[in-house]
């Protein structure tokens, strides 16, 4: 997952908005089911679900991390 903001690319009246994605095989990073040995796995890369916009205001929670701890009985 990723985001970016794209305010300043927006101009009045309607927008299109085209996102695509690469996939070089340069060996540099893992390609875990795209790996040329990928067994009984067909190889998958590149956008596989939905992809929508998400308005958000100025000041914004980016990521949030949550740590319980239980003071109870096991």
């Amino acid at each position: 997952a990723f985001d970016i903001d794209v305010t300043r690319w927006l101009r009045p009246g309607q927008n299109e908005v085209v996102v695509g994605a690469r996939d070089t095989h340069d060996g540099r990073h893992s390609s875990g089911k795209g790996a040329i040995d990928h067994g009984d796995y067909t190889f998958s890369s590149g956008i596989w679900q939905t992809v929508w916009l998400e308005p958000v205001p100025d000041t914004y929670i980016r990521r949030l991390a949550i740590f319980p701890t239980w003071t109870g009985p096991a």
